[in-house]
């Protein structure tokens, strides 16, 4: 909440380069889409910042697929506030579509409009339109790693198949040298191939998340919802500037107009004042 618009959020998106954040608070700052832009394309790339607020500013249909772009290949954001961002149908629809895309999503809690009801309008299971952000974020999650598992399989199925056939292709070999003819193999020595990442970076296509989702669904069953438990509590929203972090320094201006921060002692006093108040009015009273 300190005003520093565009300019504040370029220089954030160039410091979220070389250094490692965990903590971004960009709430209320008058951002429009340059700032946001930057801001995004960095975030795209980042692998240290876990929580980012952009409460408060303004995030129109080309801001919110700036947003979208980031969270469909950012790996670690776990908590996301877009509260009181004036998101229109079609910005909440291209934030949730780089939501349910990534299939490394980390996300845990998101605030600032109903989850479930726009990513069951992309063509996921009816029954999220019912759920609170934290169910649908811990379902998409679960999703993602039922379909990574299931080509992981597929992948081993794969590799015990080229085992077999570089098992042949061996005893081949060896029937080749016994006749003076020698093969080339294109196999490794230990007659296995290193398997590549399936962890893909980037958004999945719209039929893999809606074939990924349906079969994550039928697995759960009728209890899906009661079976994904939410993991964190979802921050309350507010009408005022996200809330400053705990060790936060406040300061208080005095009769004399210095700075300065608030003691106990102060507070004591305070206290002990109001005690003498009320204790004299008390006195009073009894007299009376």
């Amino acid at each position: 909440n300190n005003q520093i618009k565009d300019r504040g959020a370029q220089l954030a998106a160039v410091v979220l380069t070389s250094v490692n954040l965990e903590v971004l608070d960009m709430g209320f700052n008058r951002l429009t889409i340059v700032g946001i832009k930057a801001l995004m394309k960095s975030l795209a790339e980042n692998r240290s910042l876990t929580t980012l607020t952009l409460s408060g500013n303004i995030l129109d249909t080309n801001a919110s697929k700036a947003v979208s772009y980031a969270l469909a290949y950012n790996r670690t954001i776990r908590k996301l506030y877009v509260d009181h961002c004036s998101l229109s149908y079609a910005a909440q629809r291209h934030v949730a579509a780089g939501i349910v895309s990534n299939s490394n999503l980390a996300l845990r809690v998101m605030s600032g409009f109903p989850l479930g009801a726009i990513a069951v309008t992309l063509g996921l299971p009816g029954a999220m339109e019912k759920w609170s952000n934290e169910q649908v974020l811990k379902f998409i999650r679960l999703m993602w790693d039922k379909h990574r598992h299931e080509t992981d399989g597929a992948a081993g199925s794969s590799s015990s198949n080229n085992l077999s056939r570089t098992s042949n292709s061996r005893e081949s070999s060896q029937h080749s040298m016994s006749t003076g003819v020698s093969t080339v193999s294109g196999i490794q020595t230990n007659g296995v191939r290193p398997q590549a990442d399936s962890r893909q970076n980037g958004p999945s296509d719209p039929a893999t998340v809606v074939a990924a989702a349906k079969k994550a669904f039928d697995a759960l069953g009728d209890a899906g919802g009661i079976l994904l438990l939410t993991e964190e509590p979802q921050r309350a929203i507010s009408d005022s500037s996200p809330m400053v972090s705990s060790d936060a320094v406040m300061l208080e201006r005095t009769p004399s107009g210095t700075i300065q921060v608030p003691t106990l002692a102060d507070e004591q006093a305070d206290n002990d004042d109001d005690s003498l108040s009320l204790s004299c009015h008390n006195s009073r009273h009894s007299l009376n």
